[in-house]
């Protein structure tokens, strides 16, 4: 297992976001996770530790624990997302960064969107990677989930006593050919679901993603943007990642080969996509 770097604190109000730094730089870089976040546990996980001192190679790499998740103080209510944006200021503040780029992964991908539209001068490009820009269903919507079958979920999870069953075929789709029969990932999934919240955090973590809807402000983005996302990804299709690279002015998508959500089985070809990004020129074998 990797050393981690030491947690740090930085201020979002009355809220203390846990955040770390890793590697030098420039240019500063900061990963704007999804809703599984643990600072501590992450670095457990081989596929994650690489990706975290792989990015700190290319970048000085910070990344946090959302608010409500992880290391970060939990959360008593409902935040909007133009309350949450905040936890982004917060550690650039505290790292001393005034100009970075930004990673949204997954649900944290709405985050980095609203942040770069609004503090422009703040940021240096944007990439998202199997990002929704909306999370619930609307009619002109097709792409997001049911409030039914929202609530559905989550009484099924009071059913199993909060405990996922990574065997049913969303999970595996989810989890893709490369880690769905891997058992030591599985039990550091378990591990990391635990550790990212009480069932009441997460319950409020998710109910605040259904009021993500990031549509409006794409246009107003005016970094560089590179849009990831997996050929079959569960949480985000190509037909989603393409409409939002149309809609960001100066935006382009690439489309990594494969199904599941996590790029740990084509990290070679994330990595490249990102690096090339951030540094202006492709990686040398």
């Amino acid at each position: 297992m990797s050393v981690p770097p030491p947690v740090r604190y930085a201020q979002s109000g009355d809220v203390s976001i846990a955040y770390q730094v890793v590697g030098q730089g420039p240019p500063d870089l900061i990963f704007c996770i999804g809703s599984y976040s643990h600072l501590d546990v992450l670095w457990e996980n081989a596929h994650w530790a690489r990706t975290f001192e792989r990015l700190g190679e290319i970048s000085r790499f910070m990344l946090f624990d959302k608010r409500g998740t992880g290391l970060s103080d939990r959360t008593e209510r409902i935040y909007t997302l133009e309350e949450r944006i905040d936890d982004i200021r917060a550690v650039l503040d505290a790292a001393e960064s005034r100009h970075a780029y930004l990673m949204g992964f997954s649900e944290g991908g709405a985050m980095a969107a609203l942040f770069a539209a609004t503090y422009p001068e703040r940021v240096a490009g944007v990439i998202l990677y199997g990002a929704p820009v909306r999370h619930a269903w609307a009619p002109d919507w097709p792409h997001g989930t049911l409030e039914e079958d929202f609530e559905q979920t989550w009484r099924a999870a009071r059913e199993r006593n909060y405990v996922e069953d990574l065997t049913t075929p969303g999970w595996q789709r989810w989890l893709g050919p490369g880690l769905r029969d891997d058992q030591a990932f599985l039990e550091f999934w378990g591990r990391l679901q635990r550790a990212k919240g009480s069932p009441a955090a997460r319950y409020a973590q998710a109910r605040m993603n259904m009021l993500i809807d990031v549509r409006g402000i794409l246009p107003s983005i005016q970094a560089p943007t590179l849009v990831m996302v997996r050929e079959d990804d569960p949480v985000c299709s190509v037909d989603e990642a393409t409409w939002t690279t149309s809609h960001i002015p100066d935006a382009r998508l690439v489309v990594l080969p494969g199904q599941g959500h996590l790029p740990f089985d084509v990290f070679d070809e994330w990595d490249a996509a990102v690096e090339e990004f951030i540094t202006g020129a492709p990686r040398v074998a």
